[in-house]
């Protein structure tokens, strides 16, 4: 009897101890709470159109997602920071926030490799005169305040240090929706993180 009794507590103990070193399942939020993590994670994003693969965790391929959790509310200040590599003349990363589910009626900022060590953005079809000095081997991290509370919305864009775009000129409005999500194409995302806007008013 004291045996059987002895055996039970291992057992629990066992249970607890690999309770606390996190034996149980994972899983990576691409969408964000504050955390830069790997991109790829199926449970977060709905395919729109295209082939996105996840390789390692990296979202590599040429298609439209829209991220699962919703920015909570138009008049809302968020900051979007990825991380990507566009390791082909051509190739290009959209990033859409405040849009609807299928990623329209937002404000969109397109990322393209225009050479060997130059990449362009676009906000809403706008050029943007500043370009990001980055080659084809070269992970490029950005960075967008998009501030939906004001009309127009304040975009604040900046890669690394260096800011690209501050203002609310380029004949735009507001975003209509509360989704985000990403259009690639040959391209490579590595981390996303989702969080409240890091420049306020």
């Amino acid at each position: 009897m004291r045996l059987n009794q002895t055996f039970k507590m291992i057992a629990v103990l066992n249970l607890v101890l690999l309770t606390a070193c996190g034996g149980g399942k994972s899983s990576r939020s691409t969408s964000g709470d504050g955390k830069n993590e790997k991109a790829g994670s199926s449970s977060d994003y709905t395919m729109i159109s295209g082939e996105v693969e996840n390789d390692n965790g990296n979202l590599v391929g040429s298609g439209s997602l829209v991220f699962n959790k919703s920015l909570g509310s138009t008049d809302a200040q968020k900051n979007f920071l990825i991380s990507f590599q566009l390791e082909e003349i051509n190739a290009y990363l959209t990033v859409h926030t405040f849009g609807d589910n299928q990623l329209k009626s937002g404000l969109d900022f397109e990322f393209k490799r225009t050479s060997e060590d130059t990449v362009t953005l676009k906000i809403n079809g706008v050029k943007i005169d500043e370009t990001i000095k980055a080659s084809i081997s070269e992970s490029i991290s950005i960075s967008l305040d998009v501030h939906n509370n004001e009309s127009p919305a304040h975009v604040i864009a900046e890669a690394g240090s260096q800011e690209l775009y501050n203002g609310t000129k380029g004949g735009w409005t507001q975003g209509g929706g509360t989704f985000w999500g990403l259009t690639l194409n040959k391209a490579v995302v590595q981390t996303t993180q989702l969080s409240d806007a890091k420049h306020g008013h």
